[in-house]
């Protein structure tokens, strides 16, 4: 684990790039707004900095962040606390994402360019699809 870890981490920008549209439209969404990942909370943390969308976010945990991980509802009810928001919706593309946001009695709102998929997001009672991040825009509003 630690090798693959330290490979990961020396390659975590290798390819990743924002999907179309993705800081357009952070910048029109209403605040706060949150980061939830499984990855270690160090390379979360590096992987929106480099991706030049970190200043949208008022908090980034990582799955090191806490003791439970995702699907665990903790982060989310962490994020919920610190932020003072009183509600929240889930925006993902995995199942993990799905499960999290019903444990924290949340919507989730699905990607459906994303990890999955339409289908399986729909099959599994998704809140919202999107086809491209500008659209969580109008969902939002």
């Amino acid at each position: 684990m630690a090798a693959w870890s330290a490979h990961y981490e020396e390659h975590l920008l290798d390819t990743t790039q924002l999907y179309p549209g993705v800081a357009e439209a952070l910048a029109h969404l209403p605040r706060p707004l949150a980061v939830l990942s499984n990855k270690p909370e160090r390379m979360t943390r590096r992987m929106i900095e480099a991706l030049g969308i970190a200043s949208f976010f008022g908090t980034a945990l990582g799955g090191d962040s806490l003791p439970e991980r995702k699907p665990h509802p903790s982060g989310v009810a962490r994020i919920l606390r610190e932020s003072g928001a009183s509600n929240a919706v889930l925006i993902g593309d995995s199942l993990i994402d799905f499960e999290t946001a019903k444990a924290a009695r949340i919507p989730f709102w699905g990607a459906t360019y994303g990890f999955l998929g339409r289908a399986p997001l729909a099959a599994a009672g998704a809140d919202q699809l999107f086809d491209t991040f500008s659209e969580v825009v109008r969902l939002a509003h």
